[in-house]
C-alpha cells in the first residue's frame, strides 16, 4: 500500500511539472508576442469640409509597444466617401500626415 501511495505521490509530482513547465512556455511565448499586437487605438471625428457636417470624416490610429501600426482616414462628402491608411513606422509615418492623423497618434499614447 505504501508503495502505491509513493507511485501515486511521485506520477502527481511528474505531473504537476509537466504541467508547469507547459504553462510556463505559454506564458513566455504570449509576452513575446504583447509588444508587436496592436494595443494603442486613438480617434479623431472632424468634418473634412466647411459644407459637410455631423463630424462624418475620422481618423484612427492602431499601434503596438513600438510604435508601429497605420493610421486609417475616412473622409466623408456628400457624393463619396474615401479612406486611406497610412503605415507608421516606430512612430514615423511613412507618408505625410494630416493634423487630424497626428492627433489621432497622440490620443492611441494618451491613454
Amino acid at each position: 500500500m505504501e508503495n502505491l501511495m509513493i507511485s501515486y505521490l511521485d506520477n502527481l509530482e511528474k505531473l504537476k511539472n509537466e504541467v508547469h513547465n507547459d504553462v510556463n512556455k505559454r506564458i513566455e511565448k504570449l509576452e513575446n508576442k504583447i509588444p508587436g499586437c496592436l494595443q494603442h487605438v486613438g480617434m479623431v471625428s472632424y468634418n473634412a469640409f466647411d459644407n459637410v457636417g455631423n463630424n462624418m470624416s475620422f481618423s484612427v490610429a492602431l499601434l503596438d509597444e513600438n510604435r508601429d501600426g497605420f493610421v486609417l482616414t475616412g473622409i466623408y462628402t456628400r457624393e463619396n466617401s474615401y479612406v486611406y491608411a497610412k503605415e507608421i513606422v516606430k512612430g514615423e509615418p511613412q507618408r505625410k500626415l494630416s493634423s487630424e492623423e497626428f492627433e489621432a497618434i497622440n490620443k492611441a499614447f494618451d491613454k
